[in-house]
């Protein structure tokens, strides 16, 4: 049995990934991830040295914790493929953007324990920002849980009122990216005024 088991390889699940495994929150033995596509899995298993799987079912069944890390638009496909082989004696976290809980619930068919999380890229680097939901069957020993995986990441806010993930997504989860252009654009004006582009980038970043 995994304590974490994360389905998708994409860039944010890769991103939480590396974050999860550098603050020890979990070691590499103790995490396993899925995917269709095998030159993901092979690349991540490759830096990380977690167990990987093609098959969703076995990851949802040999693991404690579950994070579904795969596009909104494909959720609904994942769920309905792991349905008969979910517990609630497990705890379901979503990274999915713009997916209500309820929906997992319906979709599953079970009163299971579901976390709504919106993160952010800058987890990569410890300094993420997530907005967090929890349904009302999660218990305090599950918020523990929760908690340990994402304090060492960033900053937690948790939100008591769904429809308040979907502000969080607008805030923190967009806003690296249109940060990202506002130092771009301090950058290019220190070159216009004659630093080197290295020089201006370091200037604006900081």
């Amino acid at each position: 049995m995994y304590k974490l088991g994360i389905i998708g390889a994409g860039k944010m699940a890769g991103a939480l990934l590396k974050g999860i495994l550098k603050s020890k929150t979990f070691s590499k033995n103790e995490v396993i991830l899925s995917d269709v596509d095998d030159e993901k899995l092979r690349i991540l298993k490759s830096e990380f040295g977690v167990s990987t799987t093609d098959n969703n079912k076995e990851l949802a069944e040999s693991s404690e914790i579950v994070i579904f890390a795969v596009k909104p638009g494909q959720l609904k496909e994942l769920l309905n493929e792991i349905k008969n082989h979910t517990s609630k004696k497990k705890l379901y976290i979503s990274i999915a953007a713009g997916i209500k809980t309820n929906f997992i619930e319906t979709t599953l068919k079970k009163d299971l324990r579901i976390v709504r999380v919106m993160p952010n890229k800058p987890v990569v680097v410890h300094e993420g920002a997530f907005g967090i939901y929890y349904n009302k069957y999660v218990d305090d020993a599950d918020r523990v849980s929760v908690e340990r995986i994402f304090n060492p990441l960033g900053e937690v806010v948790t939100v008591n009122d769904e429809n308040l993930i979907d502000a969080v997504t607008g805030l923190s989860g967009s806003g690296p990216a249109f940060v990202a252009v506002f130092a771009e654009a301090l950058a290019d004006g220190g070159v216009k005024m004659g630093l080197h582009r290295d020089e201006a980038l370091k200037l604006s970043l900081q």
